[in-house]
């Protein structure tokens, strides 16, 4: 009778999976996003696939790259014993050191899988071969040589080492022209390339060639089916392979460390749920506490870059992110001199179908040089924003003085339907409608330099508040939200003109820091002036300053 291990042994020949497990001993576990980064890699491998170029975007640990730069070349050399496999990375020691492994599983696995030997002639951590075949695994750093070499495999693995190396245009030019004129040169015809990295910015490896290249996009929520609207990944343009400028057509695998909604693959007949909605990646390796404290040390940039693999750009803030750090507290001082909510609501089918958030805001004042801020920011119409206006009233001291909702467009109907609906939520305060202003919005949001920079904002801690935070971090990068600043901004302005005046008093600490040179600190001073002699006095005490 076959015994476990002879079965494994068989089925490793055809199995990616079953190879990983036997070249592990068993400890390489086949977790839902293992099993679909399996069966690409098996697709690449067989050379049946309208795709034979990944993108493999994941969170750190979590075994992406053990198992595309450790362990698949070494099946892929058992499978094709005469192709060439290149391997690169962000230096030399590090490709050797993922080559050296690759060595080792295929000289102690591959003789009983695939009856393969390591040659006995090449056979270092650079660069080993299989006996009697022409295939060899060749592992150099991002400024190596592949001079005479025939690719038909390469794999990028981390072209980055870090935060640092990303940040610079510099490197990232470099790593680029190596790409296209040295590694992209040495490809076959049919090669295939499978790009395993860690994203820091937008602009790195896999942003280029996403920017430049069709894009098939495997995973995805319910809603959507694939970045080109088909059901199968394999209809993709009728069977034929367009040309990018780099040639063919990605695939892209993008698995983020905690979803907001399920995630699905839609590269088979039904969708298949990956990824829950709240769930970390892989709970049994990271509990979702634990991501969730990693992503909160890691600040929201690097957070959203390395965890979520959606980089921004930070060249362009508007603030330093870190005027927002420690700004957090658990609820409302119990006494409130002044106290509004206002609202933002999304105003038509169009916003609710994009899932754009409406923001709801509370803001409350009193005389020690504070203003506080507790928020929803729900993707919803406009029922469901008044049930969430209703919760985040029902988490304040006492009643609002006033609720506004901005007067845009058919806004102004919402706050005759709210004077209706809001009492049902326990809102018994009058209902109002306010007009946005006229004015750029970079223009209005510079109001609030003086309360940002001097950290005079503090915040009830809530999901909602959370995404108000991000979006401050972020404010001023394109294709960012900023409905939860821009509803503080706006609330400021209406609670101004409801009683008059801010009169917040003035904070008695001087633990400020101030970022703004000092020939852009009369224009600070102008805008502040719109909040009122309590703007006018904190503007002029501390300066105002954001970075520009």
């Amino acid at each position: 009778m076959e015994s476990d291990r002879e079965r494994l042994t068989v089925a490793a020949r055809y199995s990616t999976v079953a190879w990983n497990m036997l070249a592990t001993e068993g400890q390489w576990c086949p977790f839902p996003h293992s099993e679909l980064t399996a069966d690409y890699l098996e697709r690449l491998a067989d050379g049946d696939d309208p795709f034979d170029r990944l993108l493999l975007v994941q969170e750190p640990q979590s075994g992406k790259s053990e198992f595309s730069s450790k362990l698949f070349p070494a099946w892929y050399l058992g499978q094709n014993p005469d192709h060439n496999v290149g391997l690169i990375s962000y230096s030399t020691t590090r490709a050797m050191t993922l080559g050296g492994q690759a060595r080792d599983v295929f000289a102690e696995y591959a003789p009983s899988v695939f009856g393969l030997e390591l040659s006995r002639y090449k056979f270092g951590r650079r660069e080993w071969g299989v006996a009697g075949h022409d295939g060899k695994m060749l592992s150099v750093g991002a400024k190596g040589s592949l001079t005479g070499e025939r690719l038909n495999l390469l794999i990028l693995d981390d072209m980055f080492k870090d935060y640092e190396e990303a940040m610079s245009l510099q490197i990232r030019e470099s790593r680029w022209n190596w790409f296209l004129t040295v590694a992209n040169t040495r490809l076959t015809e049919d090669a295939a390339i499978v790009c395993v990295n860690t994203r820091w910015h937008p602009d790195d490896l896999i942003g280029r060639i996403k920017k430049i290249s069709p894009i098939a996009e495997i995973l995805g929520p319910s809603h959507i089916q694939d970045s080109h609207g088909f059901h199968r990944i394999d209809d993709m343009f009728g069977g034929e392979k367009p040309d990018g400028v780099l040639g063919k057509p990605w695939a892209s695998i993008h698995f983020r460390c905690i979803p907001k909604e399920d995630i699905y693959r839609h590269d088979t007949p039904e969708p298949e749920l990956v990824h829950a909605a709240d769930a970390p990646l892989c709970a049994e390796l990271h509990s979702l506490e634990q991501r969730m404290e990693d992503k909160r040390l890691a600040g929201p940039l690097k957070a959203s870059a390395v965890y979520e693999g959606d980089p921004t750009d930070p060249s362009g803030y508007e603030w330093d992110p870190k005027l927002f750090d420690g700004i957090e507290i658990d609820a409302m001082p119990d006494y409130i001199e002044r106290l509004v909510i206002f609202c933002d609501p999304t105003t038509n089918a169009k916003d609710i179908a994009k899932k754009d958030y409406a923001a709801a805001v509370a803001i409350g004042t009193r005389s020690d040089g504070l203003i506080y801020v507790a928020a929803r920011m729900p993707k919803t119409g406009y029922e469901g924003t008044f049930r969430e206006i209703g919760s985040l009233a029902s988490s304040l001291p006492r009643q609002p003085d006033v609720v506004g909702f901005e007067g845009v467009a058919f806004s102004e109907l919402v706050a005759t339907y709210g004077e209706i609906r809001l009492p049902g939520y326990g809102i018994h305060s009058p209902v109002v409608s306010f007009q946005q202003e006229n004015v750029d919005k970079m223009v209005r949001m510079r109001r609030l330099d003086p309360f940002v920079c001097n950290r005079q904002i503090r915040f009830v801690k809530s999901d909602g508040t959370a995404e108000v935070l991000k979006q401050f971090r972020l404010f001023g990068q394109k294709g960012v939200h900023d409905d939860g600043p821009d509803a503080i901004e706006t609330g400021l302005r209406f609670m101004l003109s409801y009683f008059g005046a801010l009169d917040i008093g003035t904070r008695q600490d001087q633990g400020v820091q101030t970022h703004r040179s000092r020939e852009n600190q009369a224009e600070s001073t102008e805008l502040a002036n719109t909040f009122g002699r309590t703007g006018r006095r904190v503007a002029a005490r501390y300066g105002a300053g954001r970075l520009g």
